[in-house]
């Protein structure tokens, strides 16, 4: 049996190599482009990204990308036509430089294969042009992003063997590792590209913990993290570096005092995903993890988000105190809200929050109405003008022409206690629900959201 391993160590070492090699004879004029374009564009700046998929026949795929928070968003491409399309989206950058990764399937001879690539999208990347090829897709143009397929699926056939190993493995895997990182680590020092060898670094240490969850190595590293560069490996090592922390760290010295700021933000990012992970959501023994997150640049920027995702609404008492938010129709009855999603036919409601001060709240409404809504949703429009602007709401919301509106009655305490519930602090707010009054996602996404109208026309099937 020992004998047996030894050889398979030697495979492994032999795998390695190999793959290195195949590694620089690939991808080396496509890196030596796209260097040449970051050099000659140092000055680029752009702040949105245009990707297409062009298609010869009936076919869905999706690309991962990362939102601010490291979390994976996927962005859907459906041809549901048997002809030449070309599906394009315009999404704002949440990063200088990311990766953006690709999982798919398709059948060759009865035998299913699997895809996976990963493409490195610089800050001066402005478009990524793809083709479909029955579940492949594959990237048009050299210039608009870097390959990475043999970077990340050498780390992953080391992490395969990370994982099914035993303690007596651990030494050699380590040595592995550490070699496996020094020869990219080269490759990368001679093309001088210093984006790709951070990569190298987050795909080294994540697997490394997974060895060694506490080596001092780590803490070293992720402390000095200024520039992330958002990817799965980044958001990979983040999590576990706080799943094996998060009960130890002296959240009294996480301050600028004794820790860098770019450390900060990124450990706030990995704690805010631990927090929101399913099996850690609302668990008390957190509570310090999550007061030191309150205090953070990232709370701040997106408190409700983040609220959220840590806390989310108890349904039982949304539904209840939902039910019976009294309001004002336009004749100024009032009447209960439970009575109003009982006298509507539809499987889900968009509540809408919204005021006749609120510029943003109209620029959604009216661009709501330049679009169709599924027929299985309708929109509540619910507006928290004060009672004595009742008038002007009444003129406001017939001229936006709001089907379903009504104004919120200011004085009834249940009210106030509803509103606090839900912790509505600005607006416009969007809130989606289902015809039992469950709440299906208390922050949905805003109409100017590239993929507002993409989920509600696909809410069977949406996650939230």
């Amino acid at each position: 049996m020992r004998v047996f391993r030894k050889k398979n160590r030697g495979q492994f070492v032999y795998l390695f190599c190999f793959l290195i090699i195949l590694y620089a004879c690939q991808e080396k004029k496509a890196s030596k482009i796209a260097h040449e374009v970051t050099k000659n564009n140092t000055n680029i700046t752009t702040d949105s990204l245009t990707i297409s998929i062009s298609f010869n026949e009936k076919g869905f795929t999706d690309l991962n990308l990362m939102d601010a928070y490291l979390h994976f968003v996927e962005l859907e491409f459906n041809n549901k036509k048997q002809e030449d399309t070309i599906i394009t989206h315009k999404i704002k950058k949440k990063h200088n430089n990311q990766v953006i990764s690709f999982l798919g399937f398709s059948i060759i001879n009865g035998v299913p294969k699997k895809h996976r690539h990963h493409y490195l999208i610089r800050k001066e990347t402005t478009n990524l042009s793809f083709r479909y090829y029955k579940g492949n897709i594959l990237l048009e143009d050299s210039r608009e992003g870097i390959l990475l397929d043999s970077l990340f699926d050498t780390y992953s056939k080391i992490s395969f063997s990370i994982k099914n190993s035993k303690k007596d493995d651990k030494k050699w895997l380590r040595k592995t590792l550490d070699s496996l990182k020094n020869d990219f680590k080269r490759i990368y020092a001679i093309k001088k590209d210093t984006v790709l060898q951070t990569l190298n670094d987050y795909l080294y240490f994540e697997e490394l913990q997974q060895l060694y969850p506490y080596d001092k190595k780590i803490d070293s590293f992720v402390q000095k993290i200024s520039k992330p560069i958002a990817s799965r490996a980044l958001s990979n090592l983040l999590f576990y570096y706080v799943t094996n922390r998060i009960e130890h760290f002296n959240y009294k010295n996480l301050t600028t005092k004794k820790y860098s700021k770019g450390y900060l933000n990124v450990l706030a990012i990995g704690i805010f995903n631990f927090l929101r992970h399913e099996n850690n959501v609302g668990n008390p023994k957190y509570d310090a993890a999550i007061s030191w997150l309150k205090t953070t640049d990232l709370y701040n920027k997106e408190a409700d988000l983040v609220r959220k995702q840590i806390n989310p609404l108890d349904n039982t008492k949304f539904k209840q105190m939902f039910g019976e938010l009294e309001m004002f129709t336009k004749d100024f009855k009032k009447v209960i809200l439970s009575k109003v999603i009982n006298s509507n036919e539809a499987n889900y409601f968009l509540i809408d929050f919204w005021a006749t001060w609120c510029k943003p709240c109209i620029e959604g409404i009216k661009l709501m109405n330049t679009k169709s809504l599924p027929e299985n949703i309708k929109v509540i429009s619910l507006s928290i003008d004060k009672n004595e602007k009742r008038e002007k709401w009444k003129q406001t919301t017939t001229n936006l022409d709001q089907k379903i509106t009504y104004l919120i009655d200011e004085n009834n305490p249940k009210n106030t206690d509803f509103l606090e519930l839900i912790g509505l602090t600005s607006i416009p707010r969007y809130i989606l629900i289902d015809k039992n009054m469950n709440l299906i996602d208390e922050y949905f996404l805003h109409p100017n959201e590239f993929d507002f109208f993409e989920k509600l026309n696909d809410i069977e099937n949406a996650k939230f």
